[in-house]
């Protein structure tokens, strides 16, 4: 059995429907060519809005299945139940059809089933034969594109044929379909909806009828395919890329309208003879053909190599009139450059001068940066050297306003430390003439006061020798940062040194027992200067 496959593009129109809120209606009654029951809106242009259960019956075909506005949903039973179908007198049948299956949002989706039983008519006894075809065929659709394998099965007195294969998940046939009626057997293999090979062979004898691998050239299509333009050229020879209804019975029965049934002729497919709510499967391969001189394709490829070859010379043409244009300035230009050589090397000088005096800044080496600006200043007189030469100097400034300051705190440092020390050795002496404990606890707190203090010092005790440097004295580094931190880390501990041994006098002066009692407990010397302290904090000022 043969179908004859036909071409069918459908654009769906989406419109925006403004349903009354309405209760639902129903309708009973004629119905195209037969009769049918369903319910609906009616919209305020007085469209109507298929929802809810639909029932059509006509001579021919029996439709059944639920509408969502508008569009196809859920299980649907089309099929045709010991239909007789005329023609002329010889050209009679009577067909037992089903199509069995799930729409969603008006597309077929998941399992799809169909069957079909065709009797013919006999002229001579005007009665139906004993001769039945019968098909059986199965398919996966997502979203109404076909998915998966699919197959059909087709038997009648004489033939019995079997088709099987696979979509790829665009619904393009993929893998090998397979094809085998009686004696012969063929095989396609396609790779996402391309034809790789094919060969035809006579099970019985062994001979392949058919016997081609295209592998070859379609790799060499994809090798030479051109993007922009959409072809390929293979040995001098445009190729493009076309779709295709594929020829195999399984697709008719998915795709077509009308279905060619031997010694018949051509009978409505009833999967398509009610659109309504319908999305249709459009099932399709990719071929490779020919782009041939008397072809479309041909002639605007040649309008675009012709317009490719148009710009490329207005390209060339362009670029001659720029290099003629460049000759004529080249006179010009070599009358100005000894002109210009003067002004150019006077402003390379400042450039370079500039440069290595901003590098100076950067090293901040202020003074020999501030000597070269003011240098630089005498052949040209611009805002930014003067701007530099005045961050120069402020720099020169804040840096030796640093340095004599942490210099004078330091030196302070030093005395106070020293005069600190005295302090506590007189305060030692007067404790011993109180106490022996008091001295003891007042040494061991001395102990544990001193270390940092002194050891500060001796760590900054570097500080000495910068005066002496002139190098040094125009930098600020980290290292000075850093110090000025020590610094004041020491006079903080300097302070509290002084108050701990006020808190000392103060206690020895005014005969204070709390504060002696603290004095002389057996309490760490942390504890005991911090106790100390905080009477200290306490006395009147």
């Amino acid at each position: 059995m043969k179908f004859t496959p036909f071409l069918s593009v459908l654009c769906l129109l989406s419109t925006a429907l403004q349903i009354n809120a309405q209760e639902l209606k129903q309708y009973q009654g004629t119905y195209e060519s037969g009769k049918a029951t369903y319910q609906y809106f009616e919209t305020q242009s007085a469209d109507r809005i298929y929802q809810g259960h639909f029932k059509y019956r006509s001579d021919l075909f029996t439709y059944e299945g639920d509408f969502d506005t508008n569009l196809r949903t859920g299980a649907w039973k089309i099929s045709a139940y010991k239909k007789n179908i005329n023609g002329e007198e010889r050209n009679k049948i009577r067909i037992i059809s089903s199509y069995l299956g799930v729409y969603d949002e008006g597309s077929p989706e998941g399992l799809w089933k169909t069957s079909y039983r065709i009797q013919f008519y006999n002229p001579r006894s005007r009665k139906l034969t004993s001769r039945i075809q019968r098909i059986e065929s199965q398919i996966n659709f997502k979203k109404g594109i076909p998915q998966g394998a699919f197959q059909l099965d087709f038997t009648d007195r004489k033939t019995k044929q079997n088709y099987s294969g696979k979509f790829d998940l665009k619904g393009y046939p993929d893998s090998i379909w397979v094809q085998q009626s009686n004696n012969i057997l063929e095989k396609i293999t396609y790779k996402h909806g391309m034809i790789y090979a094919r060969w035809v062979q006579d099970i019985q004898t062994g001979d392949k009828v058919i016997d081609y691998d295209s592998s070859d050239f379609i790799a060499k299509f994809w090798k030479n395919y051109d993007q922009k333009n959409k072809l390929s050229i293979i040995q001098g020879k445009l190729y493009i890329l076309d779709t295709i209804t594929p020829m195999n019975p399984v697709v008719s029965l998915w795709s077509d309208s009308l279905l060619k049934v031997p010694d018949f002729g051509e009978i409505k497919n009833p999967l398509f003879s009610f659109q309504r709510g319908q999305k249709l499967p459009n099932i399709r391969e990719i071929s490779i053909i020919p782009c041939d001189s008397n072809t479309s394709c041909f002639k605007d490829y040649q309008f675009r190599q012709e317009q490719e070859r148009l710009r490329k010379q207005k390209i060339a043409d362009e670029a001659e009139q720029k290099r003629l244009e460049e000759l004529r300035k080249k006179e010009e230009e070599e009358r100005l450059r000894l002109a210009k050589e003067q002004a150019e090397e006077r402003k390379k000088k400042l450039q370079e001068g500039l440069a290595q005096a901003q590098s100076l800044l950067d090293g901040k080496e202020y003074k020999k940066a501030l000597k070269l600006y003011q240098e630089l200043s005498s052949i040209d007189s611009a805002r930014i050297i003067r701007e530099k030469m005045q961050m120069a100097r402020n720099e020169i400034f804040r840096i030796d306003s640093l340095h004599q300051a942490r210099q004078s705190s330091y030196e302070q440092m030093q005395a106070k430390q020293g005069s600190l020390k005295k302090e506590g050795e007189q305060i030692q002496k007067d404790l011993l003439g109180i106490k022996k404990s008091y001295a003891k606890n007042f040494e061991l707190c001395q102990q544990y006061l001193y270390p940092e203090t002194d050891s500060a010092l001796v760590n900054l005790s570097y500080l000495d020798s910068i005066q002496k440097d002139e190098q040094v004295l125009e930098r600020w580094t980290d290292k000075d940062e850093l110090s000025l931190i020590a610094l004041e880390d020491l006079r903080i501990q300097q302070v509290r040194i002084q108050n701990f041994q006020n808190a000392v006098r103060f206690a020895m002066s005014k005969k204070r027992k709390a504060h002696l009692r603290v004095l002389n407990s057996s309490l760490n010397p942390e504890v005991i200067v911090r106790d100390m302290i905080s009477f200290e904090d306490k006395q009147p000022k």
